[in-house]
């Protein structure tokens, strides 16, 4: 290449390494309205504004858990009102699998399920999740009481924070590798718990 040709290309390399870039960011700042961008890759439902838990109290051999047993730390919490079928028991599978493949974070994050008072749980699944908490369900209240049965669907796992409030909610459909997703997350931005 000769010298008059390098010459000839310099306004054009300047303009597209310091002007063109420029001229992108104000056009995508100028259409920010009209572009789509992807949505939060939330693996859950998103409890949208969080809702606080007022009182809880769950009783497992004897131990009381209540809302200060949660705080400090993640929950996943699953309400079952009839013996533990499958559909439970795939749902204490994936939280279980989502809090062991936290790694070292293990520690910031426990899971409960709340049994109705009339519900028994068949030891062999309380031995498959030796780490779960396990009990009949007292009572549970939230702040705003008009959402207590929109949120406690009877298998959804819950997942409160460690502020004692409800944040996300996941179906049956949900996987644990999903659930990991979120939970990785939410530990990562998370100071407390």
């Amino acid at each position: 290449m000769t010298e008059q040709t390098r010459k000839s290309k310099t306004p054009y390399f300047l303009f597209g390494v310091f002007v063109l870039p420029l001229l992108i960011a104000v056009a995508m700042f100028s259409l920010r309205d009209h572009l789509t961008f992807s949505s939060p890759t939330a693996h859950g439902e998103l409890i949208h504004p969080a809702q606080p838990i007022s009182s809880l109290q769950l009783v497992a051999d004897g131990q009381v858990f209540d809302l200060e047993s949660m705080k400090g730390k993640w929950n996943y919490l699953i309400y079952i009102d009839k013996n533990c079928d499958l559909i439970c028991e795939t749902a204490l599978f994936k939280i279980r699998q989502a809090a062991l493949a936290t790694g070292r974070e293990i520690s910031r994050v426990q899971y409960f399920l709340a049994i109705a008072d009339d519900v028994s749980i068949d030891p062999a699944i309380a031995q498959r999740h030796p780490k779960l908490h396990q009990g009949q369900l007292q009572n549970i209240n939230l702040e705003n009481p008009g959402m207590r049965d929109q949120l406690l669907h009877v298998g959804d796992v819950l997942l409160v924070d460690p502020n004692g409030n409800i944040m996300m909610r996941y179906d049956d459909q949900a996987t644990s590798k999903g659930m990991l997703k979120d939970v990785k997350k939410l530990l990562k931005l998370s100071n407390i718990g």
